[in-house]
């Protein structure tokens, strides 16, 4: 029977832009000692903030809600010189924050102080930068989701309009308290103060745009229960540690050198898998799916830090291996067995009966309501025959099977792309891999009508691609960019 799914793109990449850094400025009234001068610096090199006609800075003047609706105009890098606004008669086109004014309004970043009037040499409240900065983030896309279990202690002061702007932009780390745990909503903020609070938004932002996140939802009816799953693959961290040996050392030095060089952001790639994980919590994310290759080799340190960012994880991980995983280069695809131990101490699960985790390495299933997930190794390029046999039993049943792999399903729509990035097709079921007769049998049973595989999810090829898997059923095939490079993808697997 020809299964009946829906499978929707929610949301688009996200890419955001950052402030390109200048020379180095600095003001009279900035001492090194000061404990703004870092933030100060940082800010006024990013061009964000501007000194005064005499070169001062002024750190402890409050700051304006002009002045500061032209620091953000500064921070977004945006064009705005052709920004035009009618809306408040107190910002006249000859007053030197009219453009920014007209940028932030046109794209709701700030509101007026009343229908017509936005009030520019009123001091700006801590909350109204909190609202400011929120809907920044709004404009670019990004929800950040507001953790009010720990509220401040004069929270009752602070507006209801503004209350969810000031715990989400607490929650990114971009405020904190006054002193005895208050946040003084109607307090006024000072130059040195906000400089303080552009710097740490601008690393929050420089953290989140490393990320490019898609939204997609899979309806597949007869599910009742939602389930979210953040999909990550191919990491290839390159940790070492002192009870590495000398050549697992330099493999990691050598790998992790080639690695740095296609990114460009600066940030390292196991910062960028933990703050996957961080983001997976505040998503609400109920397990994260890993596609293989997270690690580069099986390393002492790469092993250490899997498992430390796994088991302290909220939230489960489900792991299929990939042909890096448990190999290094000097004997690749070799000693298989040596490094297994490793992955199930890892990901395996507690067995009620004799209390010990347990991992199959070649096909794991998980049961979820309405559809199972059927994590499968093809690490080597090829499928066993048990695979087959799994995906065949719930055919027969009729059980929708969300299908995890390393290794992605050859499709006509990926071939030329695969091919140019890495000069064959890479993908299972290709002739430049000489599939073997249980892989040929693998793929003409994922392309048949029979099959209930309702979505397969891989990795491997470092591209992000979206393709029909085949025109005798509606099996669709994401393939995933490099996590190292920032791609990952959340799910959401829900009934109609």
């Amino acid at each position: 029977m020809k299964k009946i799914v829906s499978i929707i793109l929610m949301a688009a990449m996200l890419v955001l832009c950052i402030p390109v850094c200048s020379a180095a400025v600095s003001f009279p009234d900035v001492k090194e000692s000061a404990w703004y001068y870092n933030a100060v610096t940082y800010c006024a090199e990013k061009g964000i903030f501007n000194g005064n006609s005499d070169g001062s800075f002024a750190p402890v003047k409050s700051i304006t809600r002009g002045e500061f609706v032209v620091a953000l105009a500064n921070y977004s890098g945006e064009d705005i010189t052709t920004q035009e606004c009618t809306r408040f008669n107190d910002v006249k086109i000859s007053h030197w924050y009219y453009r920014a004014t007209a940028w932030a309004a046109n794209n709701g970043i700030v509101s007026g102080t009343s229908d017509t009037t936005y009030s520019p040499a009123k001091q700006i409240t801590r909350q109204e930068l909190c609202v400011m900065l929120m809907n920044y983030l709004k404009y670019k896309n990004l929800d950040v989701t507001a953790d009010m279990t720990a509220p401040f202690t004069d929270d009752a002061k602070i507006a209801s309009w503004a209350k969810d702007a000031v715990y989400a932009i607490k929650t990114a780390g971009i405020v904190s308290g006054m002193g005895e745990n208050k946040f003084e909503p109607r307090g006024n903020a000072t130059r040195a103060q906000v400089a303080q609070m552009m710097m740490q938004f601008d690393k929050f932002m420089e953290s989140t745009a490393s990320m490019k996140i898609q939204n997609i939802k899979i309806t597949i009816p007869g599910v009742k229960e939602s389930v979210k799953f953040m999909h990550l693959s191919d990491s290839h961290l390159t940790l070492y540690d002192e009870t590495d040996s000398e050549s697992a050392v330099a493999e990691m030095i050598t790998r992790g050198q080639m690695f740095d060089t296609q990114v460009g952001d600066g940030i390292k790639r196991e910062d960028k898998l933990t703050e996957f994980y961080a983001l997976a919590e505040k998503e609400g994310v109920d397990q994260i799916l890993l596609s293989g290759d997270i690690i580069d080799a099986p390393s002492n340190g790469n092993m250490k830090f899997l498992s430390d960012l796994v088991n302290n994880s909220k939230i489960p991980s489900i792991y299929t291996l990939g042909n890096h995983d448990w190999s290094f280069s000097d004997n690749y695809q070799g000693e298989r067995d040596k490094y297994m131990p490793g992955f199930s101490e890892i990901f395996g699960e507690m067995d009620p009966d004799t209390e010990e985790k347990y991992w199959d390495s070649i096909v794991n299933v998980y049961e979820f309501d309405g559809f199972v997930l059927v994590a499968a190794d093809n690490s080597t390029d090829q499928v066993h025959t048990a695979i087959t046999s799994v995906l065949k039993s719930y055919a027969k049943s009729g059980t929708p099977v969300i299908l995890m792999l390393h290794v992605p399903v050859s499709c006509e729509t990926a071939v030329a792309d695969v091919t140019n990035m890495w000069g064959r097709d890479i993908t299972i079921g290709s002739s430049a891999l000489n599939p073997n007769t249980q892989t040929k049998q693998f793929v003409d049973f994922i392309r048949s009508a029979d099959s209930t595989v309702v979505a397969i999810l891989a990795g491997h090829t470092h591209l992000t691609h979206i393709d029909d898997v085949s025109p005798n059923n509606n099996t669709i095939q994401f393939t995933l960019g490099a996590s190292f490079e920032g791609y990952a993808r959340i799910f959401e697997i829900a009934g109609e």
